[in-house]
């Protein structure tokens, strides 16, 4: 309670300094003219009415009036205030002087006098807090303008950056365009030279180059691809890793007829078992050392990898790729993609699952 009273008194400290100056002033100047130095208890207990007054009419008549209350309340309002600061102030005289701290020779009356003299202060104070209300609305809004040219000049800076990052893009894409065209060209032209001599080599050669056209096409903007497609490619993979070594790894894939029409975001498929490749342990042969299934169970399409962890060479940059998978199943496919990786004691586990009813 005490720290909340110092930080109230703390955010209106200048509020708090400008009514003792004022205080102070009209205190000198009254004793000073009239020779009449108020009580310490009467000075204060009047500019506490003051101040009340004052913090009333500019903060609940005038907001409420020009946040659009009726026009007709106003004057109304204002008369009524004044009458109350009237009584209030006359009220207060009463009850010091019924309390000795004014002295008077004669009865204390509500006369012309009275009402005049406490008249005439209610329109001083109400004059000066219409005064401050105006100047804390002009303050507020010249703020809140301020805030909305920021916003905007954010804004025009956030356009123009985004205007660069696509024009940097469409430069990046068209200069895309031309180095595949360059490097498929190529690779055909190899792979006629290379066939006649090496089969094998021309074969590895055209898979090659069949999968880099499918992940350009894809990255390229295709939404789906049917899984057939994805498939392929991924037979393409395993062909490829399989005859650089004397001794191929055993890779069981294996996938249901009823999944190659299935349309999925592309590259999730070739991405797992390119991940296999880069980080599995694939060393011995004679045994199976990687699964991929892919499979509709239970109304879903069901993607599954199983290999051994290769404890020795981790490269770095491990789930990198399995996190972007991740980002694009939850783009596409929101809250109904089911997906999960882990490691099981000597062997890591990834799989997806999708509702067919989205594929």
């Amino acid at each position: 309670m005490n720290k909340f009273i110092l930080a109230w008194v703390r955010d209106n400290r200048i509020h708090f300094f400008a009514w003792l100056c004022f205080f102070t002033y009209e205190t000198i100047l009254i004793g000073l003219m009239g020779g009449l130095f108020p009580s310490p208890l009467v000075g204060p207990l009047h500019f506490l009415v003051n101040a009340a007054f004052f913090y009333l009419h500019a903060g609940v008549i005038l907001p409420i009036r020009f946040a659009g209350g009726p026009h007709y309340l106003l004057i109304p309002a204002i008369a009524l205030e004044l009458a109350c600061y009237v009584i209030v102030h006359f009220g207060l005289d009463t009850a010091l002087i019924g309390a000795g701290v004014i002295q008077l020779k004669r009865e204390y009356v509500l006369d012309m006098n009275v009402i005049a003299r406490n008249l005439y202060r209610g329109i001083y104070f109400l004059g000066f807090s219409t005064g401050y209300y105006f100047l804390i609305t002009y303050l507020e809004q010249r703020k809140k303008t301020e805030q909305l040219e920021q916003e905007k000049l954010k804004a025009v800076i956030h356009n123009q950056h985004i205007t660069q990052q696509l024009s940097d893009a469409q430069n990046a894409f068209l200069r895309a365009q031309i180095n595949p065209h360059f490097l498929f060209n190529t690779l055909d032209f190899i792979y006629y030279n290379v066939n006649q001599h090496s089969p094998v080599a021309g074969e590895a050669i055209a898979r090659l180059a069949e999968m880099m056209r499918f992940s350009i096409a894809a990255g390229a903007g295709d939404t789906v691809t049917a899984m057939e497609r994805e498939i392929e490619q991924v037979e393409n993979l395993i062909y490829l890793n399989q005859i650089r070594k004397i001794s191929p790894p055993v890779i069981d894939f294996n996938y249901g007829p009823e999944c190659r029409k299935l349309k999925l975001i592309p590259l999730v498929l070739l991405t797992l078992v390119e991940n296999i490749f880069k980080h599995g342990y694939l060393g011995s042969t004679g045994l199976e050392i990687a699964t991929i299934h892919v499979g509709i169970i239970d109304g879903r399409l069901h993607i599954r990898t199983r290999n051994a962890i290769n404890e020795v060479n981790s490269r770095p940059g491990m789930g990198t790729g399995l996190k972007n998978v991740s980002n694009r199943l939850l783009f596409a496919y929101g809250k109904n993609v089911t997906y999960s990786y882990a490691r099981l004691g000597t062997n890591f586990h990834v799989e997806v699952s999708v509702p067919i009813s989205l594929l």
